[in-house]
């Protein structure tokens, strides 16, 4: 969905429909923490420990 300058690679109504369609029928899914933030519209607080 991101990449790693933080720049989208999805259309927002994609990522409407995944987190409308898709997530309610997985058990697990692995983001990273910007994937995450855009999926639950959230912003990514940027932590020096977390990020390498």
């Amino acid at each position: 969905m991101m990449d790693t300058s933080g720049d989208t690679l999805l259309e927002e109504d994609v990522v409407i429909s995944l987190r409308e369609t898709l997530l309610p029928l997985v058990s697990i899914i692995t983001l990273n923490l910007i994937e995450a933030a855009v999926l639950l519209h959230c912003l990514a607080e940027k932590d020096e420990n977390q990020t390498r």
